[in-house]
Parts: C-alpha cells; structure tokens; sequence
C-alpha cells in the first residue's frame, strides 16, 4: 500500500531535522579544533540542560568562554551571526549559569560569551568570523 502524504512530510522533516543536527556537530568540531590552535582548551561541548544548550566551553588561563556556533551555506538569506537574538542569549546566560552551578571550584576569574559563524561548505571550505565578547550576561 501506499502511505498518507502527511507520513511522508513527517519522515522527510525528520530526516532533514537529523542532517541538520550531524552538520550542526561537524561545524561545531571544526569551531572547536580552530580556538584551539588559538590557545583554548576545550571543557565541555554540546552541554545540555532543560531549556537550552551551549555549543562549546573553553578556557584559556583564567577566562571561561562560552561560544555559540552558528553556520549557513550561503549569506543570501543573512548572516548567520543575525540568528543569535535576545531569547537566544537569554537561554545561553541560563546555560552558563546552569554550568557554572555543576562544576567544581574554583570559580573562573572572567567569564565571556562569544559568537562564531562560519559560511560555507562543513565537509569543505568554511569561513570563520568570530565576535568577541559578543554580549553579556546582563543583555540575557
């Protein structure tokens, strides 16, 4: 038999949805082995809680930094760095919080949120802009 056009919709989005979560992983990796070369070590990636996720923790010496990765094909619909709005920060701050509530001290001297987008291909060439101190906890 065949199946109902709306089953067929589900499985597609399902399918899409997965593709899009292993790409979103693959960038993630890329972002992380690239602050790497630059000096930080990598705590903790994809840490969860309910309600919200951080890609990547880092730290280099004193400083805790919180990274949200963000990656489009192309710029034609917009910079991917757009994507990152006032409830996303909002659910990024309470993440931190949540992260710096589970670890062991001490606690780090700075903390900083960042942003890195990167455009392009994840299984070939990828640009990588990264903005610094992108926001604070207080815009959260």
């Amino acid at each position: 038999g065949t199946r109902p056009a709306s089953r067929c919709r589900k499985r597609t989005e399902r399918a899409d949805g997965s593709r899009r979560v292993e790409t979103g992983r693959q960038v993630e990796q890329r972002v992380a082995r690239w602050l790497r070369r630059r000096g930080f070590r990598l705590e903790a990636s994809n840490f969860t809680f309910f309600g919200g996720e951080i890609d990547l923790v880092l730290r280099r010496g004193d400083l805790l930094l919180f990274v949200e990765v963000r990656h489009r094909r192309r710029v034609d619909a917009g910079h991917p760095a757009e994507t990152v709005d006032t409830r996303k920060r909002r659910t990024l701050v309470r993440a931190a919080q949540v992260y710096l509530q589970q670890r062991r001290p001490p606690p780090p001297r700075a903390i900083r949120f960042d942003v890195v987008t990167a455009v392009g291909d994840p299984g070939g060439r990828l640009e990588f802009q990264w903005f610094e101190d992108a926001f604070d906890a207080g815009e959260g």
